[in-house]
């Protein structure tokens, strides 16, 4: 069933197991969130609902979302609903071969990964002492059936000189998500943007933690996602600790 592709952007989820832990206080509180949020997966109706209302909060995934899940027969809409709920099943079958499916009541719901970047400069040439900027941004997204319901994003702007990067403009990471299983909490304590690779590349991290529960219990995993650049080349780094979330290093794109 064509429509549903679970395609996620491979520059999306890494889990980097990092120093601090949740303590059990805040486990329990984001487990009642995450028990909160689960009547908006308890119809299509109620997903409907969700999604109308995201999209008068602004979320940039909501108003596709909704326009597409709409789209869908009552069975697809069923099946999509109920694939949302199981997020290990959703991890266990994209891990297994980089392409799989989820069986949702004798509906295939097929898994895969793909990615994404964007890269925007004020100059093209780079001709050897010219000056100009650059901003590349590197982003993974988790696709169930033809909607998008979760991307992450991690960027970096750099001035350059020639083919080097020369000093940091800025650095930023971010997410949008409709999935109301799970909840990404962006980290800023150990996010940062720096210059590396003697001083000639310009480079972001971008820390997350991640929620969600299922018919195997409480997940709570930790994602982090590099990008870097000069002035003509670009990469990216993936981890994560959860185990069934394929993590890579350096990679060109």
């Amino acid at each position: 069933m064509r429509f549903f592709k679970f395609t996620i952007f491979t520059a999306l989820l890494v889990f980097l197991c990092f120093a601090s832990t949740v303590s059990a206080s805040s486990s329990t509180d984001v487990e009642n969130q995450l028990n909160d949020q689960s009547h908006h997966l308890e119809s299509p109706n109620n997903y409907i609902a969700y999604l109308k209302g995201e999209v008068s909060n602004g979320n940039e995934l909501a108003a596709e979302g909704l326009e597409k899940f709409l789209s869908l027969d009552e069975k697809q809409q069923y099946a999509f609903v109920e694939a949302l709920k199981q997020p290990e099943k959703m991890l266990e079958a994209i891990s297994e071969t980089g392409q799989s499916t989820i069986n949702v009541d004798g509906i295939e719901v097929p898994a895969k990964i793909t990615e994404e970047m964007e890269v925007t400069s004020s100059n093209t040439s780079y001709p050897i002492n010219i000056m100009g900027s650059r901003t590349v941004t590197a982003s993974q997204s988790i696709y169930v059936g033809n909607l998008k319901v979760t991307t992450i994003y991690s960027q970096v702007a750099f001035n350059t000189s020639g083919s080097r990067a020369t000093s940091i403009i800025t650095g930023n990471h971010w997410h949008s998500n409709i999935n109301p299983a799970m909840i990404w909490n962006k980290q800023t304590s150990g996010s940062q943007s720096y210059m590396g690779n003697n001083n000639t590349r310009a480079y972001h991290r971008g820390d997350w933690t991640v929620y969600a529960t299922g018919a195997l219990g409480f997940i709570n995993d930790s994602v982090r996602f590099y990008v870097s650049g000069d002035a003509v080349s670009r990469s990216k780094q993936f981890y994560s600790t959860h185990p069934n979330w394929s993590d890579y290093s350096w990679r060109s794109f």
